[in-house]
C-alpha cells in the first residue's frame, strides 16, 4: 500500500534529502523540528513517523506523540554508538530503529515492516471494537431495545474518536425527528441550542447520499463553517441512513475546537457504524411488519368466531383498543403492552 503517509522529522538537511529520495514511493511530508511535526500531526493523519533528532529532542517529542497520537508507529534513526539508548526507547513503545549509515534496502524494509505491523494491529483493534455491534445485529430477533443499541454505538464511537457530540434522528411520517442525542462537553450557554444546530445540519444535508467529513476549511461549505464556529466545533461527520428505497434518518457527530478535528480513519469508522445502524433499523422494521402480520392473523381467527354472533360483532377490535389505552394509562413496558394486546385478541378463542 504505497499511498500510505509518512511524517519525516529531520533537522539534518543532507540525511533528509536522502530519505525523501529513498521513500519516494510513499507520500512523505518533511518536518524540520518537533514544533512543526506536532502541528502537522494535529492537521492530518499519518501512518508512520520517522524521527532523526537528538536523543533529548526525540524523548520529548515521542512522549507528546504518545499522549496525543498514540496510534502512530514511530521509527528512530540512530548511530551505532547509541544502540543501547535505542533499545531503551523500544521499551517505551517505539516501533524500532534504523542504524546510520543505512542502505536503501534497509530503509525500505524497515519502513514497510513497520507499516505492515501497524496495519495488522489496527485491523485487529477495529474488529475487536465492532464485534459487539455485529453480535447485536445477530440478536435482533430477541428484540434488544433500540435505545440500548444506539447507546452502545454512541459510547463506542465517542471513546475511539474523542467525539463530543453524537446525534441520531429518524424519519417519521416524511419528517426527520430527533431520536437520540449525547453531548459530552459543550460551551456554557450552548447546550440548549445544540439541538437547533443539529436540525440546521440535517436540513442543510437533507439530500446527502454519502458520508461526509467537514473540517471547516472547505470552500463550498462556508455556511457550515460559520455555524460550526458559533458552536465552537472543529469538525463534523454526517452519515445519511439510507436504504435502497428510502431515507431512514441521519447520524451526526462533532468535535470541539479544543481537540484535533476528525481524520479520514474516523470517517471510515463512522461509515462502518452508520452502515451497520442502517441495517439494524431496516431489520427492526421488517420484524415489526412480521409481528403485525402475525397479530392480524390472530385477529382474523377471533373475528371468524365473532361472525357467528352478530351481537358480539366488533367486540374483539374494541377490546384490543381498550387494552392499548389501559397499557398507556398503567405505563406498561412495550413487552407488557404486546402481551396485553395479544390476550385481548385471543380471549374468546377456546
Amino acid at each position: 500500500m504505497k499511498n500510505e503517509k509518512i511524517l519525516l522529522i529531520d533537522s539534518d538537511d543532507s540525511i533528509r534529502h536522502v530519505i525523501l529520495d529513498v521513500l519516494s514511493i510513499y507520500s512523505v511530508t518533511p518536518a524540520l523540528n518537533p514544533v512543526s511535526a506536532l502541528k502537522r500531526l494535529s492537521e492530518e493523519p499519518f501512518d508512520l513517523a520517522l524521527i532523526n533528532l537528538s536523543f533529548n529532542q526525540m524523548d520529548s517529542l515521542f512522549s507528546k506523540i504518545k499522549e496525543s497520537h498514540g496510534d502512530i508507529p514511530c521509527l528512530l534513526l540512530i548511530s551505532p554508538e547509541d544502540v543501547e539508548k535505542g533499545i531503551e526507547f523500544l521499551k517505551t513503545g517505539m516501533y524500532g530503529f534504523i542504524l546510520k549509515p543505512f542502505t536503501r534496502q534497509e530503509m525500505l524494509n524497515t519502513v514497510e515492516e513497520s507499516l505492515w505491523r501497524s496495519r495488522i494491529i489496527n485491523e485487529n483493534v477495529r474488529l475487536k471494537l465492532l464485534m459487539p455491534l455485529f453480535e447485536m445485529t445477530q440478536r435482533l430477533l430477541e428484540r434488544p431495545k433500540l435505545g440500548e443499541i444506539v447507546q452502545h454505538i454512541f459510547t463506542l464511537f465517542s471513546r475511539e474518536t474523542g467525539a463530543d457530540l453524537v446525534s441520531l434522528s429518524l424519519r417519521e411520517n416524511e419528517l426527520i425527528k430527533p431520536a437520540f442525542l449525547e453531548v459530552k462537553t459543550t460551551q456554557v450557554g450552548f447546550r440548549n441550542d445544540i439541538t437547533r444546530f443539529i436540525r440546521w445540519v440535517e436540513q442543510r444535508f437533507s439530500q446527502l447520499e454519502k458520508p461526509l467529513l467537514i473540517t471547516g476549511f472547505e470552500e463550498n461549505l462556508r455556511d457550515v463553517a460559520e455555524q460550526m464556529n458559533i458552536f465552537q466545533y472543529s469538525s463534523l461527520l454526517v452519515y445519511p441512513l439510507n436504504s435502497k428505497f428510502e431515507k431512514r434518518g441521519v447520524l451526526i457527530s462533532g468535535k470541539t475546537c479544543s481537540k484535533n478535528h476528525f481524520f479520514a480513519r474516523d470517517k471510515e469508522l463512522f461509515s462502518i457504524i452508520g452502515h451497520q445502524l442502517a441495517i439494524i433499523l431496516e431489520n427492526y422494521e421488517l420484524i415489526e411488519e412480521l409481528e403485525n402480520s402475525h397479530f392480524e392473523s390472530l385477529k382474523a381467527l377471533a373475528s371468524a368466531i365473532e361472525a357467528k354472533d352478530a351481537y358480539t360483532s366488533g367486540h374483539c377490535d374494541r377490546l384490543v383498543d381498550y387494552s392499548f389505552l389501559f397499557g398507556e394509562k398503567l405505563n406498561l413496558t412495550q413487552d407488557e403492552r404486546k402481551q396485553l394486546r395479544y390476550g385481548a385478541a385471543l380471549h374468546d378463542i377456546g
